[in-house]
């Protein structure tokens, strides 16, 4: 979990620095100040995918084995490593008293990852200022993400998963715009 944070800490770094340039420039170059913010918020948009995909496949996580087509390995991992079954991993949690860094890493985890959904995909498309197509986008990206730990064995396909993420990329739409 620490290296995650150790990653974290990086991306919050380097945006702050991005930030701190786009405004010097901004200042210097007034005309070309919103084009210099949206090549900004497209590139830390691509960081935050990258840290995204670290975070979920990447180098933390055992390594990657293409399970499709193998009906034993299929098996194997719907059955222990798959839930489909709504809150049934956030209950367990609770119910077998699980540690505080479980609770953490799952939960606040699961929302805090794509949070930044939530401000980034209505600011960079037009679209995805709406509810409706926001949802339906967040969640497909969810899913892809759920199906590709599913398809290469890493991590768990789990339907918690999906409702925190998406639940935390709405949290951050709504407060995107009400402020």
């Amino acid at each position: 979990m620490y290296a995650y944070l150790k990653l974290l800490g990086l991306f919050l770094i380097v945006v702050i620095f991005a930030f701190v340039a786009v405004k010097i420039y901004g200042r210097k170059h007034p005309g070309s100040e919103r084009k210099i913010i949206k090549i900004y918020l497209w590139a830390i948009f691509i960081f935050y995918l990258t840290f995204l995909f670290l975070l979920t496949f990447g180098i933390f996580r055992s390594e990657p084995e293409f399970i499709l087509g193998n009906g034993k390995k299929i098996r194997d991992y719907l059955d222990n490593r798959s839930n489909f079954v709504p809150f049934r991993t956030i209950a367990g949690l609770f119910k077998n008293n699980a540690s505080f860094e479980a609770v953490m890493v799952n939960i606040v985890g699961n929302i805090a990852a794509t949070a930044p959904l939530g401000f980034f995909l209505p600011v960079l498309f037009r679209r995805m200022k709406k509810i409706f197509p926001f949802v339906i986008m967040t969640t497909m990206i969810v899913v892809f993400i759920e199906f590709t730990q599913f398809a290469f064995c890493i991590g768990s396909c789990d339907i918690d998963d999906l409702i925190l993420n998406v639940a935390g990329a709405l949290l951050v739409f709504f407060l995107y715009h009400v402020f």
